[in-house]
């Protein structure tokens, strides 16, 4: 009960939801639709919670949602996360799946191999980053999303 009251007594970011479901109803070529929208400021104010309203909405309007954070330690366990998260949505990822699973199999065996050059595993998840980015360019709106990753940032 405490739950269903805290979602219905959520004050002050009417219009952010708002603008939000207005741009859900927002056909995908319209250039008035936005597929980025930026939610910041400090501890406390409810930024979590105006995600998770977010996330309710898109949902509720048939949008595939995934969520990640700042937790994950790589490009790649990211991209894991999303793509996790998009498959018990029942949407297949089937190549991603297979490669990612790879991925993680060969960089246990880097990891623990005695005969591996130091700080080889590091260079080659910053090179699965940068495939991972080109590979995301690919992709209707996370193309554009991407864009906005400097890939430098990850070697």
């Amino acid at each position: 009960m405490l739950k269903q009251r805290q979602r219905s007594d959520f004050v002050g970011r009417e219009d952010y939801l708002s603008t939000f479901g207005d741009n859900l109803k927002l056909p995908l070529e319209d250039s008035r639709r936005r597929f980025l929208f930026n939610v910041w400021g400090q501890g406390g104010v409810g930024k979590s919670t105006l995600l998770k309203q977010f996330s309710k909405a898109a949902q509720e309007s048939g949008a595939a949602v995934a969520y990640t954070d700042e937790s994950e330690a790589s490009v790649p366990e990211a991209m894991g996360r999303l793509a996790k998260q998009f498959t018990e949505q029942g949407y297949k990822l089937n190549q991603f799946t297979d490669r990612y699973r790879l991925y993680r199999q060969r960089q246990q065996e880097l990891e623990t191999d005695p005969e591996a050059p130091q700080g080889f595993s590091a260079m080659v998840g910053k090179t699965m980053a940068k495939a991972g980015i080109k590979l995301g360019r690919r992709v209707p709106v996370g193309g554009a999303v991407l864009d906005l990753i400097e890939s430098a940032a990850y070697g």
